[in-house]
Order: structure tokens, then sequence, then C-alpha cells
């Protein structure tokens, strides 16, 4: 009895971090990832050890755990998928402040190099 009691308290808190985890992505709060990671890994040895020594975890409660962490998987691809494109925009947009293209009296184009802006420099 104290086994399943003592399952069901680890098991709120592993959902609990799965919910923190879950505000972070949606926040975009990286900084806060690498601990929490840390501390979602704590609570899930902890959880299984409990599991191991007395009746496992209730399915119900299992099926939440994993409904939860497999959201914020779906939520973490999408925000390196976002951090990848807005890197992918942002070099080409610097791409095109520094070139720039033109055509000739005879129609062909031709890229004019633009001179570096003091921001360029400052770095």
């Amino acid at each position: 009895m104290i086994g399943q009691i003592r399952q069901r308290q680890l098991a709120r808190r592993l959902l609990s971090l799965l919910e923190e985890e879950r505000a972070a992505l949606v926040a975009g709060n990286l900084a806060a990832l690498g601990p929490l990671a840390t501390r979602i890994t704590d609570a899930m040895t902890a959880l299984g050890a409990a599991s191991a020594f007395d009746d496992p975890a209730p399915d119900r409660t299992l099926q939440k755990i994993h409904a939860a962490a497999a959201h914020n998987q779906t939520l973490a691809e999408a925000s390196r998928r976002g951090l990848t494109t807005a890197m992918r925009l942002r070099d080409e947009t610097l791409g095109m402040q520094s070139r720039m293209q033109t055509y000739t009296g005879g129609g062909q184009t031709r890229t004019i190099m633009a001179r570096k802006s003091t921001s360029d420099r400052r770095a």
C-alpha cells in the first residue's frame, strides 16, 4: 500500500515536470530545458525503481505519462524546425544585404557587391 502511494506521488511529480517542460517549449524558454531534462530523468528513474519493487504503476497513469512525453517530443521537434528555419532566413537576409542583382544593358543579370555596413564591422 505504501509503495502504491509512493508510486502515485512519483507519477504526479513526473507529470508535473512534463507540464513544466511543455510550458517551457511553448514559451520558447530553451534555457529551462536542460535542467528540466535532468529532473525528468531523475523522476523517471525513481518511478521505475519504485515500480520494480511494488506493483507496477497503473496503466492509466503510464498512458498519461506517455501522452505527455510524446506531446513534448512533438513540440521539441517543431521548435527545432522553427529555429532551423529562422537561422536559414537570417542567413539569407544577411546575404541579401551584402549583394544586389541588377541587369546589364544586354539583359544579363549582374551581381553588385555592396560595401559592408558599419554594423558588420562592430561585431
